[in-house]
């Protein structure tokens, strides 16, 4: 889900309420970790807190297929996650914000980079 700048204009510093299931199978080729991606859901709210700079809450659920790190066997490895991100047009070394980038605010990019800074670094059944 993408918003250009001038869509989140358009909400007039009103909360937008968002829900949709992104499909992130592709992105799993890009790490040797996550073999799928299962029932992903996001939802959550998106507001402009000040001049180009958005406050975005939502929630990750869905299920991970990781690798077993002892058997090498598939594990679904369920997610739930809270995330809170703010996101800019403009670039300060001194905050951990999202920069907006080509004016387009890329929702499946935060919920890449949340569903990749939480999983864990190894499972294990057997645990």
């Amino acid at each position: 889900m993408k918003w250009s700048l001038q869509q989140l204009k358009k909400f007039n510093n009103e909360v937008h309420e968002f829900s949709y299931e992104p499909n992130l199978k592709a992105r799993t080729l890009e790490t040797h970790d996550i073999l799928d991606i299962k029932s992903l859901h996001v939802e959550g709210t998106l507001k402009e807190i000040s001049f180009n700079r958005f406050e975005v809450l939502f929630t990750i659920t869905g299920i991970l297929v990781l690798e077993d790190a002892v058997t090498l066997e598939e594990i679904d490895y369920p997610v739930d996650l809270e995330c809170e991100e703010i996101c800019d047009t403009q670039m300060n070394a001194d905050e951990d914000i999202y920069f907006i980038e080509k004016n387009t605010l890329d929702l499946d990019e935060l919920v890449w980079i949340n569903i990749i800074l939480h999983k864990p670094m190894r499972v294990s059944n057997s645990d």
